[in-house]
């Protein structure tokens, strides 16, 4: 346990540890508890859904059902991996119901064939104002093929 940060709710905490006796004689003593249950949570619809396969321009994107106040905190358990490995970036915005959003693109677009990994790590995530996570997934999912369309918009007689 991290004595620097309280424990997340709804942990179940174990310890041992040796100890002395009145008597000097050697003693050990274990402890266990579950921290209260958070009352007010969060989490978080994803897309593209698990097992999908996706077009070249498909961000990670990921709308909460509470708001955000300490959006770092939640980014900071928020993982995308790539294979061929991607660099790319986190960006939060509101969806067309006012709802917080983060979405993760890539600097460039996918490759295609390029499996894709999100891990939401939210379980016990403090996200301000006393609302916290409650998600553990692996959601992984599939580049498809690149598809291209070009449209003339010159009018023609």
């Amino acid at each position: 346990m991290d004595l620097h940060h309280p424990p997340r709710p709804g942990r179940h905490l174990h310890g041992e540890g040796p100890g002395k006796a009145s008597g000097g004689s050697a003693i050990g003593k274990t402890a266990s508890f579950t921290t209260e249950a958070a009352k007010n949570t969060f989490v978080g619809t994803y897309n593209p859904d698990k097992g999908t396969k996706v077009g070249v321009a498909m961000p990670v994107s990921i709308t909460f059902n509470k708001p955000i106040h300490d959006k770092a905190a939640v980014e900071r358990n928020l993982k995308v991996t790539a294979t061929p490995a991607v660099e790319g970036a986190w960006s939060w915005m509101k969806d067309r119901d006012g709802k917080d959003r983060v979405d993760y693109r890539p600097k460039e677009y996918w490759k295609p064939g390029t499996d894709v990994t999100l891990r939401m790590d939210l379980a016990g995530v403090n996200a301000g104002g006393g609302v916290y996570g409650t998600q553990q997934r692996v959601v992984n999912f599939r580049i498809g093929d690149a598809v291209t369309s070009t449209v003339d918009v010159v009018k023609k007689p």
